[in-house]
């Protein structure tokens, strides 16, 4: 049995709404009532408006055509929003359309009514929703009266840069506004509050930040911003850099990282290495906005009145991330000043050369060592930082009291990770560096010191009772 003859295989047809008005003596004016001209331009699918005219006896018909797009569109939109303010119904209100000599149509109606649809392109129906949704917004969505309070115009001017806590609002008055028609009462209107204001970016631009002492520079990548209207300042922000300029010289400089508030580790050591510049010397300041050097400066006799120690504090963050890896674990500063032992222990591991002095062990090798293993274990914040070292020996001498005195120089990272705390987790290192001193890889006369922080203080120990 063959099924074919009962497939349809055609095209959808296109389908169209049609407002159908008539008029004698050659009238070529019509009206609608505005709910019905407003349902026709809110509608998704195409609507048009035909107007069939005789002569004064009812002879000699013609038709014309409008099609509800664009133009004809906002008028109707702009009707009602009119007719709302006036708070007069729609079904009451009349709209007049005025057909020309090129919206004659007669024989061609139904074919250029396709053409018509056609030519809007794909995707009709969205464009038609959209375009109710957007028209008579150009100017903006209404009108906004603010008044605010501050203690002083440097304040104004902060928070107008972006840099602000925000200013304190004693009224606000906002009113919805279509086609720039104003409704009869506002929307919102409050005698309390806070503005934030955040200010446009002029464009990307690139702070670069170099010590005189030649060391690796510091590259953040951030913007810049403009301030008030009237003024003539600029702000360039990266990370936790922010510089001010007035009239083209700088006028205040900020490098600030929240305490409490966690940062990648990357993050933190570059604001640690930057204060640790700056207390040591003038820094070079270049400012790069679209290709070009747009400013360069000098950063001296800053005036920083933190008691941060700085230096060990870089050491300290330097270690975390060479054991971590990877810049992206996140630590506030609290964290890292209350981890025990961490700026201690990243002196060791950092220093150029490591000189034990320890009691030998009865496991101890008689002949000299040839590598120190041990492993270490930091919690710091939520991290848990893990590292399995190996140090070679350079010198292996027993001195008079039976001690024996290694001095190392080359370490080397036989594992290292960092991973979210959870209890025990010492098992993971302990299981690594057993593991490693039972291998075949061991090289012969090394020895296990174990946890490198019970004994170093062990070492201590010993020397206070001798």
């Amino acid at each position: 049995m063959n099924f074919l003859g009962a497939i349809d295989m055609r095209p959808p047809r296109s389908v169209a709404y049609v407002q159908v008005k008539s008029a004698r003596n050659r009238k070529f004016k019509c009206q609608l009532k505005l709910s019905n001209a407003l349902r026709a331009a809110q509608s998704s699918q195409p609507w048009f408006i035909l107007l069939l005219t005789t002569d004064s006896i009812g002879k000699n018909p013609k038709l014309y055509a409008l099609h509800v797009w664009g133009p004809l569109i906002e008028r109707i939109l702009k009707a009602a929003r009119q007719s709302e303010i006036d708070k007069m119904p729609l079904h009451k209100s009349m709209l007049t359309f005025t057909f020309g000599p090129n919206d004659e149509k007669n024989d061609t109606l139904i074919e250029w009514m396709h053409s018509t649809i056609v030519e809007v392109g794909d995707s009709y129906e969205i464009k038609k929703i959209n375009t109710n949704k957007t028209l008579g917004y150009e100017g903006g969505y209404g009108q906004a009266l603010m008044s605010l309070e501050a203690k002083s115009e440097e304040e104004i001017l902060e928070n107008f840069l972006g840099l602000g806590e925000g200013l304190h609002i004693s009224k606000f008055v906002f009113t919805p506004s279509r086609f720039g028609i104003p409704a009869s009462q506002p929307s919102i209107e409050v005698s309390s509050g806070t503005v934030h204001i955040q200010p446009d970016s002029l464009g990307e631009i690139e702070i670069r930040l170099r010590n005189a002492g030649n060391d690796q520079p510091i590259i953040l990548q951030g913007k810049a911003y403009p301030g008030p209207p009237g003024t003539k300042l600029l702000r360039f922000s990266a990370s936790f850099i922010d510089l001010i300029w007035s009239d083209g010289i700088r006028s205040d400089f900020r490098a600030n990282i929240s305490v409490t508030k966690k940062y990648e580790i990357a993050t933190i050591e570059t604001f640690i290495t930057l204060m640790n510049w700056c207390e040591k010397g003038p820094v070079d300041l270049q400012i790069w906005f679209k290709g070009k050097r747009a400013v360069s400066d000098e950063l001296n006799n800053l005036l920083l009145t933190t008691e941060w120690e700085w230096k060990p504090l870089a050491s300290a963050l330097h270690l975390l991330r060479t054991i971590a890896g990877t810049p992206n674990i996140e630590l506030s500063l609290s964290d890292i000043c209350a981890t025990p032992g961490l700026k201690t222990l990243a002196e060791v591991l950092q220093a150029p050369s490591l000189r034990l002095e320890f009691m030998p062990q009865p496991e101890t090798p008689a002949s000299p060592l040839t590598s120190i293993i041990y492993w270490t274990n930091m919690v710091t914040g939520d991290v848990s930082f893990c590292a399995l070292v190996e140090n070679l020996v350079d010198e292996d001498v027993i001195l008079n009291d039976g001690k024996r005195q290694i001095t190392s120089r080359n370490k080397i990272y036989l594992e290292s990770y960092a991973i979210k705390y959870v209890k025990d987790e010492n098992q993971i290192i302990e299981f690594d560096y057993k593991h490693y001193m039972e291998s075949p890889e061991r090289i012969a006369n090394s020895i296990g010191i174990g946890n490198i922080h019970k004994f170093l203080l062990e070492c201590q120990n010993q020397s206070r009772l001798d």
